[in-house]
């Protein structure tokens, strides 16, 4: 996109006006003159439009964000739906299953992962392209009661069939798979969301290859010469103890005290 200094562009129409004004322009000067005025200023309004949209983006399209699905510790959960966009889909079921050991998606390979779920199946999709949407409600309670530590989930796909799926990370700019978690506190239902706080894909024909960064995710085989691909997810989950009357209580002493301190920092 073409892009002027404002302030040039101001000083350079100024001149114009005066050099017009000073030799005593005839109308048809004056016309040519307020067409190149014209076509100026909107050459420095699409300038401005494109510079603005560069510093800044449409906050619609850069997703729910990475905080954590905080939940009070006296909330019963009614649910929890994984999200995850199919960019290409192979109509193949896709099964759910619990990581066994943490990960980190800058490091992870598929050697190094070294098939760390556990082969119970938690929930499963066909692979459509679009929004496809899993309840894993009784894994999730298994993360809030302690039961198991959260690790994340695996997915992979039931058959060798081709194509494989093709899903969108949390390094595309919108679409991003997330977490949708509901809950009833005091006859009250919330639901909450959060985006995925690592994702990745790790591939059996690249055994030692770390794909941290990309922004698409995969599961299942290309073709009959291929080997898998599956795809990691981890999600930030904290409980919420809420206040109590100690905490109370210490605030009330923080607030004593510091009317105590007149204003001057102890040694």
């Amino acid at each position: 996109m073409i892009t002027i200094d404002k302030i040039i562009l101001s000083q350079y129409i100024r001149q114009i006006t005066i050099l017009t004004e000073l030799e005593g322009a005839r109308p048809l000067k004056k016309l040519n003159f307020l067409m190149l005025v014209l076509t100026l200023t909107g050459i420095m309004l699409v300038g401005c439009s494109s510079e603005q949209n560069s510093v800044s983006p449409d906050l619609n399209v850069s997703g729910l964000g990475l905080a954590p699905v905080i939940l009070p510790t006296n909330a019963t959960i009614t649910s929890a739906k994984l999200n995850i966009n199919t960019y290409i889909g192979n109509n193949q079921p896709i099964n759910i299953h619990r990581v066994t050991s943490d990960w980190n998606e800058t490091v992870v390979t598929w050697n190094s992962f070294s098939g760390a779920f556990n082969p119970t199946v938690e929930g499963s999709f066909v692979s459509t392209a679009g929004w496809n949407i899993v309840d894993i409600t009784p894994l999730f309670n298994s993360w809030t009661d302690g039961t198991y530590d959260n690790f994340g989930l695996l997915l992979d796909q039931v058959d060798m069939t081709f194509p494989r799926a093709i899903y969108f990370s949390k390094e595309f700019y919108k679409n991003r798979p997330f977490l949708e978690v509901c809950y009833t506190e005091n006859g009250v239902t919330t639901c909450v969301q959060t985006e995925v706080i690592a994702d990745t894909y790790i591939w059996e024909n690249a055994p030692d290859v770390n794909n941290g960064s990309s922004d698409r995710l995969y599961t299942g085989w290309f073709a009959s010469y291929d080997l898998e691909k599956q795809t990691l997810l981890k999600f930030d989950i904290a409980l919420n103890p809420g206040n109590t009357n100690d905490d109370e209580d210490d605030c009330d002493s923080d607030d004593h005290n510091s009317d105590n301190h007149d204003g001057h920092d102890s040694d």
